[in-house]
């Protein structure tokens, strides 16, 4: 199954507080809907587990992560892989950070996935559906926490 997605986020602080936000990656994990048992492993690089399945198919993920900023460039790049019960998981996502107004910035995102294995399949749509979800809301939460952070 390959998935993409795209959107904007409004976030409600200026660009520096943004950076400096997407500089930490524990706080940008923090960020992420489900991600458990995080340690930071290197600069920008971390590992997890996510559960996923439903009924009979349920399981973890162990994931690695890894988080680029580019403050010259505008932009910050998450990649994420990892695998577990025949499953496995490849996503790449990044955002332009634009300023945006007074003391906003534009998180103009976009990100692809594949997933593949057994529990992917059986999920289909549903499974489709519910990743949609979980990309807009790490988007959501992640503008929410840095104005938090900024104020």
């Amino acid at each position: 199954m390959n998935l993409e997605y795209a959107g904007q986020e409004t976030v409600a602080a200026g660009p520096d507080a943004v950076w400096a936000f997407l500089q930490d990656p524990a706080r940008v994990a923090a960020c992420l809907p489900g991600l458990e048992d995080v340690k930071v492993t290197g600069p920008g690089e971390l590992e997890g587990h996510v559960p996923f399945g439903s009924g009979f198919l349920r399981g973890r993920l162990r994931v690695q992560l890894q988080v680029n900023t580019d403050p010259a460039a505008g932009r910050v790049t998450v990649r994420a892989q990892g695998g577990g019960l025949g499953n496995t998981l490849n996503l790449t996502a990044g955002a332009d950070v634009k300023p945006h107004g007074d003391a906003r910035t534009l998180l103009d995102w976009s990100g692809q996935a594949e997933l593949r294995g057994p529990a992917f399949a059986l999920g289909g749509r549903a499974v489709e559906a519910q990743a949609e979800r979980l990309v807009a809301r790490t988007f959501r939460t992640l503008g929410d926490q840095i104005a938090r952070s900024a104020s």
